[in-house]
């Protein structure tokens, strides 16, 4: 069993509860990290006495590696029933690739007041026909879809229509990003197109953000700055 959530008392250290989310490794899993989970309450959800909060007015947002994020109630484990299905999103939505464990979100997402920015990590070395490394914004109490940030797109804010899917190889951000509430930006750490160590086959897009850092508004996936570290990095 892999990414099996825990809450502790922290006075005692004995279990309150447990969620599985059922993650099965096969072989097309490069690794099965967890980085963290993240955490956000609804002050408007809370009883007036601030007694015994509501269903989800404290959540855990719990990403695992077969591309799905979870909403779990922090008080009891069990799922936010509002958001997505049944508190669960399937990261891989259109997709280009949606082999199990070539797209891995690993670590904790980036919680607002009204948005959950999520990025995740593309299997290194593997194929050059890889999943995007789409960023993407969803509502924190529904997992609407409010906004994306494709780093190979021509545009990279604009929602692929039904047909249409993510940019291939696009470059990821698989590392922990940071948020200032006073600018509302999110500030998120890039990596390169997979395959890493071949740059041959990669358009002008895929090149415009490797290795970068990228300041983006977190309300609205808009680009605010970037600064790339390394040009063609490999």
């Amino acid at each position: 069993p892999h990414q099996i959530l825990f809450a502790l008392d922290a006075a005692t250290g004995k279990q309150k509860w447990k969620f599985d989310p059922g993650m099965k490794v096969n072989p097309t899993f490069q690794h099965v990290t967890c980085r963290g989970v993240s955490y956000h309450e609804v002050p408007a959800a809370a009883d007036a006495a601030n007694t015994q909060p509501a269903l989800c007015s404290r959540r855990i947002y719990l990403p695992v590696n077969d591309g799905r994020l979870f909403a779990l109630d922090a008080e009891t484990g069990e799922r936010c029933p509002a958001f997505g299905v049944n508190g669960e999103l399937d990261l891989q939505h259109k997709q280009p690739v949606t082999t199990a464990g070539q797209y891995e979100p690993t670590s904790p997402p980036v919680i607002t007041n009204t948005t959950i920015v999520m990025a995740g990590a593309v299997t290194d070395n593997y194929s050059t026909r890889e999943p995007s490394g789409v960023i993407r914004g969803f509502d924190v109490n529904t997992g609407k879809l409010l906004w994306v940030f494709d780093p190979g797109a021509k545009d990279p804010n604009a929602i692929p229509a039904d047909e249409h899917t993510f940019t291939m190889n696009s470059p990821n951000s698989w590392a922990p990003a940071v948020y200032d509430p006073k600018l509302d930006t999110v500030y998120l750490p890039m990596g390169v197109s997979t395959p890493d160590i071949w740059g041959g086959n990669r358009t002008p897009e895929q090149e415009r953000y490797a290795s970068s850092v990228l300041a983006l508004n977190a309300t609205t996936g808009k680009l605010v700055w970037s600064y790339q570290t390394v040009h063609h990095d490999l």
